[in-house]
């Protein structure tokens, strides 16, 4: 989302165009808050979002019109919503006085739960066969075990053999037992465990809790160029889209006035996470020139080049 541009635009026939002359547009494509791009500060309220359930702008306007001049980032974990009166409200830490709802932009994520809270389970489980794997290894690759004596020994000849066979075990390959000793394991290898395929199986899950597709971040062991691609255009409708909605109707809500929202919007520009690779795309633009759709102009536009004469009208 770090990579779109959230651009405000103004409705022009049936389609739009970008309403530049307006101060939110910089606001929201260039510089959001003093000192912070446009890119950092909404990399922050998406992983805010995705951690807490909620992310928060504080809207700082400009007293005398009301119109929002710039935002503030505000950590969830300094934010506390509140009810007076009917009214959503919410309490800043460092704030005096509380803060309406229409001047904070609030960034739900589903419900406004916390994927991690919903999920626990799942990720304990993921750590727990973490911890699995770093005390076998740590253990020098020797699972847990009794050592046995056909003879009995005494309390104290018990803790020199412990204590001998415990300090074998940092860092040595080979082990030496004791005369008359024999070395039984008591808990599961790695392989027995299946730990390996629970650790993979637990990063597949962690992955569909954020609804990231396991090929996005090497999960799957047969990778190709296409569906690799497909696994993108997966992620961009059903995972990017639904948060770029969220992000972009609040800010209409918040940022625009009730007049304003007739006639302008704001809109991430999602087309290029969509697109598909350089012959899928000429194909596409073909087809739609030729059935008198799309001026050549008008695909121009779409690959980011600039236009040509004679290139806005239609053919056929």
């Amino acid at each position: 989302i770090a990579t779109m541009q959230l651009s405000v635009k103004r409705k022009s026939g049936t389609g739009s165009v970008d309403a530049v002359d307006l101060p939110l547009y910089d606001l929201l494509a260039r510089e959001p808050e003093p000192g912070t791009t446009a890119s950092f500060f909404w990399e922050q309220m998406v992983c805010n979002m995705l951690m807490h359930g909620k992310s928060y702008a504080l809207i700082v306007r400009n007293p005398d019109t009301g119109q929002p001049v710039h935002l503030e980032f505000v950590p969830t974990k300094y934010v506390k919503p509140l009810r007076v009166d009917d009214y959503s409200v919410f309490k800043i830490q460092g704030i005096d006085e509380v803060v309406f709802a229409e001047d904070m932009l609030c960034i739900p994520y589903m419900l406004g739960a916390s994927p991690i809270e919903l999920h626990r389970d799942a990720i304990a489980l993921a750590k727990s066969a973490e911890h699995y794997a770093n005390e076998y290894f740590d253990n020098g690759s020797i699972m847990t075990g009794v050592l046995s004596s056909d003879q009995p020994l005494k309390k104290e000849q018990m803790e020199i053999v412990r204590n001998s066979w415990n300090a074998s075990s940092a860092g040595n390959l080979t082990r030496v037992l004791p005369a008359g000793f024999k070395y039984e394991r008591i808990a599961l290898s790695p392989d027995e465990a299946q730990n390996i395929q629970s650790r993979i199986q637990s990063n597949k899950d962690i992955a569909r809790i954020f609804n990231v597709p396991p090929a996005l971040v090497g999960l799957e062991a047969n990778l190709t160029y296409n569906n690799t691609e497909q696994a993108g255009i997966f992620f961009a409708k059903h995972t990017i889209l639904p948060i770029a909605k969220r992000i972009e109707q609040e800010v209409e809500c918040k940022l625009l006035t009730p007049q304003q929202r007739s006639n302008t919007f704001v809109r991430f520009n999602i087309d290029d996470l969509m697109r598909g690779d350089l012959k899928t795309r000429s194909e596409y633009y073909n087809t739609l020139i030729q059935a008198g759709c799309m001026t050549p102009n008008e695909v121009r536009a779409q690959e980011s080049m600039p236009t040509i004469d004679g290139g806005d009208y239609l053919r056929v």
